[in-house]
């Protein structure tokens, strides 16, 4: 789902090199990491200032999403200030 300027909803899978969706277990991940998890990104405009709100649901404890997410910011973050 795509609603422009407001949202992004997704399923989130491990792929490879050609896109092709694969167990997590090809990736390393541990035993239990499910297959997909689904993911919403809002988007909100806070006087002039966009605020994102990232919800990656299906993974438990540990979320490597998580760290993926804020890996993912610090590069924008880096970008937007023209580094």
């Amino acid at each position: 789902e795509i609603v422009p300027m407001e949202r992004l909803v997704y399923t989130d899978s491990m792929a490879d090199e050609n896109g092709k969706v694969i167990p997590p277990s090809a990736m390393g991940m541990p035993e239990g990491t499910p297959d997909s998890m689904d993911v919403t990104v809002i988007f909100r405009d806070q006087g002039g200032i966009t605020t994102v709100t990232v919800s990656h649901i299906g993974h438990g404890e540990g979320d490597p999403a998580a760290s993926g997410w804020e890996q993912a910011f610090e590069k924008l973050a880096e970008v937007l200030a023209g580094g």
